[in-house]
């Protein structure tokens, strides 16, 4: 396997920090839609690949324990393709909605990424989800077993 790392900020400063905060969801914007082409190439390429809902695949975060008591993130959130979802039988909302993009893209829907800046008394944290070209939002995370409140600030 290779493991590429990526040191990026992402988090966006406080919520009077506007254009920190667009930076931030610019750059994870721009890393889902990398993410999405990666696995549809691997649709493509295998198209036997099982759909996102009906794969077994559940979400889980895996760049902490508990981000609402004033921790928003690890130091490290590893991102993962189809592949490595399938393998892992996990991922959390940025694989799981790159992953929804990719099999939209591959049925000719031109679906996005949509990063969701989220806040509570705990800070703020990043999630991700698909956005349909006619405004409809998709959140694959909610529906692969993500409870209220359980986000990660990378990503979801």
């Amino acid at each position: 396997m290779y493991y590429p790392r990526y040191a990026i900020w992402a988090v966006g400063g406080s919520a009077k920090d506007k254009k920190r905060i667009m930076l931030a969801r610019d750059a994870l914007f721009h890393l889902c839609m990398a993410l999405a082409k990666i696995d549809y190439d691997y649709i493509r390429a295998f198209p036997e690949t099982p759909l996102l809902y009906g794969s077994g695949v559940k979400y889980f975060d895996d760049s902490h324990l508990d981000c609402w008591k004033g921790v928003c993130r690890t130091q490290e959130d590893d991102w993962q393709d189809v592949h490595t979802c399938i393998e892992k039988k996990y991922g959390d909302c940025e694989d799981l909605c790159c992953w929804r993009i990719a099999e939209l893209w591959h049925r000719g829907i031109k679906a996005m990424p949509l990063p969701r800046l989220e806040r509570s008394e705990g800070g703020q944290l990043w999630h991700i989800l698909v956005l349909w070209p006619d405004g409809r939002e998709e959140d694959p995370s909610a529906i692969l077993g993500m409870k209220s409140g359980t986000m990660n600030s990378g990503g979801g």
